[in-house]
């Protein structure tokens, strides 16, 4: 399951029209993190999107750090850049479940987001990330299980939903998880033991299976699963 904290080839960057500009530097130096830096020169020719795609194949083909730092010399403009992830070769396994550490990595991620405050969640923004990259291999629909059958985390998502600085970032991981594994049939199969699981009639949610609403199939979960009696001492 993919928690998604930046889209892909995000770029943070001033001045975009002066760093255009700076594709005639000579070279542009990229470090990535662990003190190697590697070396790139530009044509005169390439575009600003060009030369963005090269490092980044490159940058990932050599199993670099996701964020690496730009200087564009002899300007000595700086950029950061997220790299894109590879696709994953093979789907991921509704049928193994999840261990007691997947679960307990998707209840750190879902109960920070849901109750902590701004600052906190971005003194927390490296664990998370580590989190979310140690359960991408969960099946999205084992992910949602997990969620909507404790009651902690039925609150914490309600809450979630609520904090649009946070929630965008969250959906989004959850939606483009679901798509990929919906594009290789590894969605239609389990769906009825889904919801039967979580007590929702397959009929609400197939419909948004096939259309690919995927943002609302999350939300619907939200709207139609109840809270069991108690669970009001989990509200913040």
């Amino acid at each position: 399951m993919r928690i998604c904290f930046a889209n892909v080839m995000s770029l943070a960057l001033t001045g975009f029209v002066a760093l255009q500009s700076s594709l005639l530097a000579h070279y542009i130096v990229v470090e990535d993190g662990s003190e190697a830096s590697h070396v790139f020169s530009i044509d005169s020719n390439e575009t600003f999107s060009d030369v963005m795609v090269n490092i980044s194949k490159h940058m990932s083909d050599a199993g670099s750090a996701k964020t690496v730092r730009m200087k564009i010399l002899p300007e000595n403009y700086h950029i950061t850049m997220q790299l894109a992830k590879k696709p994953r070769p093979a789907p991921r396994s509704y049928a193994g479940g999840l261990s007691r550490k997947d679960a307990e990595d998707i209840a750190y991620i879902v109960t920070t987001l849901a109750n902590s405050s701004l600052p906190k969640i971005k003194s927390a923004e490296t664990s998370l990330k580590k989190a979310g990259d140690r359960i991408d291999p969960v099946h999205p629909l084992q992910f949602l299980l997990c969620v909507f059958s404790n009651e902690e985390l039925k609150v914490a998502i309600r809450n979630l939903q609520g904090r649009s600085w946070v929630w965008s970032d969250f959906i989004d991981g959850i939606t483009k998880t679901l798509a990929e594994e919906n594009g290789k049939n590894n969605i239609q199969p389990y769906l009825g033991e889904f919801a039967s699981k979580l007590n929702v009639s397959i009929n609400i949610l197939q419909p948004l299976q096939q259309s690919g609403k995927w943002e609302k199939f999350v939300t619907t979960l939200i709207d139609v699963i109840p809270r069991a009696d108690g669970s009001g001492r989990y509200d913040q």
